[in-house]
């Protein structure tokens, strides 16, 4: 639904802004009409990849095991 979209873009928009405040995602500007921008790792972005990958191969490895609350599942 469109509550459904706009909620997702919003939350979008959110966790961008923090990870450019946080200093991990660099976002560049390009001027055009309408504004266009790319969001690029900075290196301490980039130091986080083996961190995440390393996560994602443990979810796969338990996924079947994890059980996620009803609350968190909607």
């Amino acid at each position: 639904t469109l509550s459904d979209d706009r909620r997702q873009r919003q939350m979008c928009i959110r966790d961008s802004k923090q990870l450019v405040e946080y200093g991990l995602v660099q976002k560049r500007l390009y001027q055009e009409h309408p504004p266009r921008y790319e969001y690029h790792l900075t290196e301490s972005g980039k130091g986080l990849l083996p961190v995440i990958r390393a996560m994602a191969k443990w979810a796969d490895r338990f996924v079947d095991e994890i059980e996620i609350p009803e609350k968190i599942k909607s």
